[in-house]
């Protein structure tokens, strides 16, 4: 499959996507095979558990709340006093 239609995710088809800004490789594992794999290997569940955790997922996840919880006005406001 090539790289430009790649689509991933343990959720049903169709409710993920990807996009890539350089030329990738990448594997797609069927979610029943992933989830065996997590139930038996420790290394990989502390693996994907640590990446779960980074610091870029938090991000990501905060400015999802702030976008979806936080009306734009406080979010200028909190914005405009964090660069003051």
């Amino acid at each position: 499959m090539p790289a430009e239609r790649l689509v991933h995710s343990l959720r049903p088809p169709g409710s993920g996507h990807g996009a890539r800004e350089e030329r990738v490789e990448a594997v797609i594992i069927p979610a029943a095979t992933f989830r065996s794999w997590i139930a038996e290997h420790e290394s990989l569940r502390r693996f994907v558990f640590q990446m779960f955790s980074s610091s870029r997922l938090t991000e990501v996840m905060s400015l999802v709340e702030e976008v979806a919880f936080r009306r734009m006005d406080q979010r200028l406001a909190r914005r405009l006093a964090g660069c003051s």
